[in-house]
């Protein structure tokens, strides 16, 4: 839902209520027979626990429960909220420190693949920033994220990432970050903190839910890959994060690659970062197995990704906020680029 940043925080703190009605509202609908978009104004929204039950004009004698939280919304835009499918949200920490930077630069001084980055993010660096980015989109009109959770140095800030998500409330696909050990957090205890998550957190009382990125498809050996496709069925896995560029950049981890792993013919959506040189066989891969590219205009024109082959993979293609430490969480200012 877009709303300021006022009617954001009474939505906030009405969502204990059982039921709320935004009275008065242009609403954003969408007629399903006929495909189009529907704008609906001085009407009214009945959110029933956590569930639209019913839009109808504001005059409208319709009933409503008695416990119902009124908000009034004269003048506020409701829409579905806008779902962001790529983001690295421990990094709001970056605000002033990487707003004007290249890809290059950022890979050898901002990465978290570096070990001054490591060394000097401790867990609650990684829970604010965390906690602020999802909060900073809720107030852009985001309300599903997926995170590719690459703030995981250690187990502590890994913790710290997940009960951010979770703290937050918001509707994150909280996609931890398996890597190859750069200090002692070994594979082998990052297997054990998604074994100890998925078993010992009620997932169904929170709208986190645990999902799985890596990086690294192209450079492990055989044994690694056969532990990411054993965790992903063991612990029902439903989407897989990685970053793809092609091209002069890194992260080659193409659909080609992944095809020839196994990983694309199945039923656990891929979702490939960026794609600028994207290959027409990568390209129809993606049609083949119905797997997407998250293009992030803004960030990738701001690190200079260029774009060669991105326009050709449209109907293949989500939209995404990447690195928002440099500008907004915005998707609208997405859709327009």
């Amino acid at each position: 839902m877009i709303f300021s940043s006022i009617l954001l925080h009474q939505f906030i703190a009405a969502s204990a209520a059982a039921n709320i009605l935004f009275q008065g509202a242009t609403v954003i609908s969408f007629d399903e027979d006929a495909q189009s978009v529907q704008v609906l104004r001085n009407s009214s929204l009945l959110v029933e626990g956590k569930k639209i039950t019913a839009i109808f004009p504001s005059g409208f004698d319709s009933p409503i429960p008695e416990d119902t939280e009124v908000i009034p919304s004269n003048g506020k835009i409701i829409s579905p909220g806008f779902i962001d499918t790529h983001r690295h949200l421990w990094q709001t920490a970056y605000r002033t420190i990487g707003s004007n930077i290249t890809l290059a630069s950022y890979s050898a001084a901002k990465s978290p693949f570096v070990q001054h980055v490591i060394d000097r993010f401790q867990a609650d660096d990684v829970y604010y920033g965390q906690l602020f980015g999802i909060r900073e989109s809720l107030n852009a009109g985001v309300t599903a994220i997926v995170d590719h959770a690459h703030g995981t140095f250690t187990e502590d800030t890994a913790d710290a990432s997940l009960r951010a998500s979770i703290d937050a409330g918001a509707r994150t696909y909280w996609s931890f970050g398996v890597h190859t050990p750069l200090n002692n957090y070994t594979l082998d205890l990052q297997w054990q903190s998604l074994r100890t998550w998925a078993e010992t957190i009620d997932w169904d009382a929170t709208p986190v839910k645990l999902r799985l990125s890596f990086d690294e498809f192209s450079t492990v050996q055989q044994d690694v890959i056969d532990d990411i496709r054993r965790n992903i069925r063991d612990f029902n896995i439903s989407v897989l994060s990685t970053h793809h560029l092609g091209g002069p950049w890194i992260a080659p981890n193409s659909p080609t690659l992944l095809n020839g792993l196994g990983l694309l013919d199945t039923d656990v959506p891929v979702i490939f970062a960026h794609g600028t040189f994207i290959t027409p066989d990568d390209l129809n891969l993606l049609r083949e197995h119905n797997h997407y590219v998250a293009i992030s205009a803004e960030s990738e024109m701001h690190f200079g990704h260029d774009y060669p082959y991105a326009h050709k993979a449209m109907d293949q293609a989500a939209l995404a906020v990447d690195a928002h430490f440099t500008y907004s969480a915005d998707i609208v200012t997405q859709a327009r680029i």
